[in-house]
């Protein structure tokens, strides 16, 4: 999703088109940008075959990613706001690790202006069935006792979640959200 995004584009986009994995589609959903967001992204379309640009009017952000997911054709989504970017293998290892898991998680760097503060999952690393999944994640999904604090962090971003369902639950998604938006899909996707 993108809206008045030109200040940090380029750094989303670069990060994005420069992954080891080789065969991947980026599709960017522009909101009805006002800045000069949809000429940067124009630009990159025309030099990376891989990209392509979906505008729209302004709804928000839930109807821009929805728009993304439902014009996207592989069997997984990794998102990206357009303040974000990535490392360059970051996509190569979550396909590796995926091995036809329905999402994989990773840890994420938030960045300020002058510091850094790592995120991480609060689940053990590893694969979990259903019953392992009902044991030990959804009892700390919401909040694992600390304030704020969950099992699974639910924003789009550092997850790759199989197309198909993502696709089962956007019918909890609330387009009317404006805040907290990947409550919406994330808490549901764990759950099916």
């Amino acid at each position: 999703p993108m809206y008045n995004a030109a200040d940090f584009l380029k750094k989303c986009l670069e990060s994005a088109v420069n992954q080891t994995l080789l065969d991947y589609e980026v599709i960017v959903v522009d909101d009805g940008s006002l800045d000069e967001s949809v000429q940067i992204c124009k630009k990159y379309c025309q030099e990376n075959s891989q990209i392509r640009l979906i505008q729209k009017k302004h709804e928000g952000l839930m109807c821009t990613w929805i728009r993304g997911v439902q014009e996207s054709s592989a069997d997984y989504v990794a998102f990206m706001d357009a303040d974000d970017w990535i490392e360059p293998n970051y996509l190569q290892k979550m396909f590796d690790a995926a091995k036809d898991a329905d999402m994989v998680c990773c840890n994420c760097m938030r960045e300020y202006e002058d510091y850094q503060v790592l995120q991480r999952e609060k689940v053990q690393p590893g694969r979990y069935n259903k019953a392992a999944i009902e044991e030990q994640i959804f009892p700390i999904l919401v909040n694992d006792g600390e304030y704020l604090e969950r099992g699974v962090t639910p924003h789009r971003c550092a997850k790759l979640i199989r197309r198909s369902i993502i696709e089962n639950n956007l019918r909890w998604c609330d387009k009317k959200i404006i805040f907290g938006e990947d409550f919406n899909i994330i808490f549901p996707v764990v759950q099916d």
